[in-house]
């Protein structure tokens, strides 16, 4: 995106508001980027990084923590492996590890989330091929970043050896010391080191008492610090083997530096994609502290619609002091493409104009933007600003002539995706030419359908706006209760200066007020107070507009209270009947475990006859206890509003919804003959002629059963499986009827019918029957091992 002059960033506040990102960021390489963050055109590479930050946004409010400790930047590590022979120190080998597993930690949560944040899933996916440094490092490094002793053999060897003569050197010193203690050569100090050296401190009068080599004087002169004689050998021998730690480190740190150059490409990109993670997550921290979303997108740039939207910049000082920050909504699109904004100085018209501006760029350079998210914004390629006193003292130019040039720079350079921002326009020189040009110029830039937003004072530019079908007035509201602007923008009319309502807050004396209406002529009091009475009458029909929409909420929220209450009822009528159907299954299941309990108590009397009268007597209670046919009482539910069109002139066929004439009853064909139909009608079947029916569109009623009936002597002895291999169609399509029935009646629910292969005639009618039933969930052909083709299973619905 071009944005001209260079200064409009600064103006508009992108680069304050591309500080306080960076600031929000981790790394030094994503603040670094932020820094240079510039708005785009590329209306994909937007939409995808404003996703990325939404999506972040997201993940910070209402998902598990992402760790990101040790993210900062590996790049210096890596531009230093980059030179050959080089080589990592400990600590900065400790730091790429920490790096590279913060990083794999990444990759795996967004593995997991790749459905929830399908965009930063795509980014993390650019993290190709697996990078093995932390275990190379990790084989010679423990965790708080120390190089191991078993990093190689001859290291072990080595700090083996150190151990030993230091221990050697201990017992020494030890000895000497309590032999100069016992002399009185020393005062009782410990030994200490001078120059790497072990010394032991001597009374300078005795310094010749002790063999061996000073290594220090104290400042006052009364000590000398004296490495024994007895010990130079071994300390000789311990700085050698220091020297050769040393020599071996070194030479560990640079194979465990080469292992790593071959991954540095792969590396490379890890942290570029690390590097536009923290940028995401910066953007979304934005978001959220700016209390910001994601508006509508339109590339084809047709519409600019802010919805409540707020500047950034005093929003987030406005949360921080408390203070209110009143909303902007406008609408432009290429019919109303310009607005021209009026009203009372330093009433926010300036604020407006910028927040328009400052958002534009904001969302063009990936950033979420603090309005509704039912906001729309158009993608543009260029932003032109014309604000404030660009003189120039080093070009001889003007306040006024620098706007000219300016302007002339919009003129040549604006197009439909252009968004223009004009403050003062007009000002600067003699109002009536001023203004005159304004015009003119106004009339050109909406000739090229570009966006717009300009403020003024002049009157000619309102009147000019109130009647060029591409210009629409907009007003900054003032309060005349407290004489004090509203910093509201209302759209529709232009906005009163409110000169002298101002010039009386701030005390001039009334003579003088009226003095200058006079001055001022009875035309323009006359307009002030015209657009003064227009703006109360404006607010008169806002408030009443505000009244019937909050009526109409209200009165929408009833009827949904209504209907939330009524299906609650419906819900807890099901409930009744779902507990009256297991009860009457438990009854049944009782009555036939009592009954199996007498025909076994019999068995086992060995017909004992007093035995059998006994049992006998038992069951009979047990029967009339639970009465044969036992009906469970349930509340009639009510049935949905039948909807229904008879299909005149249209022959049904089977799978058809049919309405039988001279009725109300629907009813679904499932078999054909020539003369007849046969209608499923709820769970009943029926034969009926086809002229007695009329097609009719789908039914859609949903069959409720007004009671249950459960025969427990049917229960007793129900088999899940019916045979009915042999039979036509016409007979077996009744004993299905009734099997299904009598299925439901005993609470039975997995049923199969065995039909044979055949032809295939009756299996089809089978599942053209099943498809049309009321009470079967699904029919399936069975299982290879359970008959395959010759068989079909059916389940039947449980309510």
């Amino acid at each position: 995106m071009q944005v001209f002059p260079e200064s409009a960033k600064e103006k508009l506040g992108f680069e304050s508001v591309k500080k306080r990102l960076s600031q929000l960021a981790i790394s030094e390489s994503g603040a670094e980027f932020i820094l240079k963050l510039q708005p785009i055109d590329n209306s994909v590479k937007i939409i995808l990084f404003l996703s990325q930050t939404n999506e972040f946004k997201n993940l910070l409010l209402y998902d598990e923590e992402l760790i990101l400790n040790h993210f900062n930047s590996p790049d210096k590590l890596l531009a230093k492996i980059s030179v050959e022979g080089s080589f990592l120190f400990e600590e900065e080998l400790h730091k790429l590890r920490k790096w590279i597993e913060t990083a794999k930690s990444i990759k795996l949560y967004f593995q997991k989330r790749e459905e929830k944040y399908p965009e930063l899933s795509r980014l993390i996916l650019r993290m190709i091929g697996e990078v093995f440094a932390n275990r190379q490092i990790a084989r010679i490094l423990d965790e708080d970043g120390h190089l191991r002793s078993d990093a190689s053999p001859e290291l072990i060897r080595i700090r083996r050896v150190l151990q030993e003569k230091n221990a050697k050197l201990r017992s020494s010193m030890d000895q000497i010391l309590k032999m100069v203690r016992q002399n009185g050569w020393s005062e009782d100090q410990p030994v200490t080191f001078r120059n790497d050296r072990p010394v032991i401190s001597i009374k300078a009068d005795f310094k010749g008492k002790l063999e061996g080599f000073v290594q220090d004087v104290s400042a006052s002169g009364q000590t000398v610090f004296v490495e024994p004689a007895a010990t130079l050998a071994i300390n000789n021998e311990i700085a050698e083997y220091k020297a050769r730690e040393k020599n071996e480190i070194r030479r560990i740190l640079f194979e465990t530096t080469e292992s790593i150059r071959p991954e540095l490409p792969m590396l490379s990109v890890w942290s570029k994609v690390m590097m536009h993670v923290d940028v995401a997550r910066a953007k979304a921290k934005l978001a959220i502290e700016m209390e910001a979303s994601m508006p509508r997108i339109n590339p084809e740039s047709t519409s600019l619609d802010l919805q409540n939207a707020r500047n950034p910049l005093l929003w987030i000082e406005g949360k921080k002091q408390k203070k209110e920050v009143i909303p902007l909504s406008f609408s432009l699109d290429k019919q109303k493409s310009i607005l021209v904004i009026s009203g009372p100085n330093a009433g926010g018209k300036s604020v407006a104009l910028k927040t328009a501006g400052l958002l534009q760029m904001m969302l063009q350079s990936g950033m979420l933007v603090p309005a509704d998210d039912h906001s729309e914004f158009p993608v543009l390629r260029k932003v032109f600003l014309d604000m404030g006193d660009e003189q120039s003292v080093q070009n001889d130019l003007s306040t006024y002539t620098s706007h000219l040039k300016n302007l002339k720079t919009m003129f040549d350079g604006l197009d439909a995706k252009s968004l223009f921002l004009i403050d003062e326009f007009g000002a600067g020189t003699d109002p009536g030419p001023g203004g005159a040009i304004a015009v003119a110029l106004l009339e050109q830039f909406a000739i090229r359908k570009a966006f717009g937003i300009v403020t003024t004072h002049f009157g000619e530019i309102k009147i000019f706006a109130e009647n060029h079908p591409s210009i629409i007035n907009g007003a900054m509201l003032f309060n005349l209760e407290t004489l004090k602007p509203a910093y509201k923008l209302e759209i529709g009319l232009p906005g009163s200066s409110y000169a002298f309502e101002i010039a009386s807050m701030a005390g001039l004396p009334d003579f003088i007020i009226q003095r200058g209406q006079e001055l001022a002529g009875k035309s323009q009091s006359a307009l002030e107070e015209l657009l003064a009475d227009l703006r109360e009458k404006q607010e008169d029909l806002r408030i009443s507009l505000e009244n019937a929409r909050i009526l109409e909420i209200k009165a929408k929220e009833k009827d949904s209270l209504q209907k939330s209450a009524h299906d609650e009822v419906q819900k807890a009528k099901r409930k009744i009947l779902e507990d009256a159907r297991i009860f009457a299954s438990k009854m049944i299941a009782d009555a036939n475990a009592k009954i199996e309990a007498t025909i076994k108590e019999i068995r086992d009397s060995n017909a004992d006859k007093q035995v059998a009268r006994q049992a006998k007597k038992n069951l009979e209670k047990t029967v009339e206890s639970f009465d044969v046919e036992t009906s469970i009482e349930t509340p009639e539910l009510e049935p949905e509003i039948l909807q229904y069109n008879d299909i005149e002139g249209e022959r049904p066929i089977t799978g058809d919804w049919v309405r039988i004439i001279g009725t109300e009853t629907i009813g679904k064909v499932i078999l054909e003959n020539a003369r007849d139909f046969t209608l499923a009608l709820g769970g009943l079947r029926t034969n009926i002629k086809k002229s007695e029916v009329v097609k009719v569109k789908e039914q859609i009623e949903k069959v409720v059963s007004k009671g249950l009936v459960m025969d427990l002597s049917k229960a007793s002895v129900f088999s899940p499986t019916i045979d009915i291999r042999g039979s036509r169609v016409e007979e077996a399509l009744p004993l299905l009827n009734k099997f299904v029935d009598d299925a439901r009646l005993s609470g039975a629910k997995n049923l199969r019918i065995i039909h044979g292969k055949g032809t295939g005639a009756l299996r089809m009618a089978i599942q053209s029957w099943a498809s049309g039933h009321l009470l079967i969930e699904s029919a399936q052909e069975a299982h290879i091992d359970q008959g395959g083709a010759g068989a079909t299973d059916l389940i039947l619905k449980t309510n």
